[in-house]
């Protein structure tokens, strides 16, 4: 089984939560904010701390996802 994650999505963006990994989370306290260019970034629970991929890591994913 792989990592889980939550992919950011466009309904997202000016939230100041998330509902994942079975809790709610300030998106302030991992991200600052979730702006346009961040949809579609995946987020993972690493040891407790939440983890966003940043827009190289995203790409070269999609790029291997085609």
């Amino acid at each position: 089984m792989g990592r889980r994650y939550y992919t950011l999505g466009t309904a997202d963006i000016g939230r100041p939560t998330i509902r994942a990994f079975g809790q709610t989370w300030w998106i302030a306290s991992f991200l600052g904010r979730v702006l346009a260019q961040g949809v579609g970034k995946r987020v993972y629970l690493i040891r407790g701390i939440l983890q966003v991929e940043n827009n190289e890591q995203r790409d070269r994913r999609l790029a291997a996802d085609k």
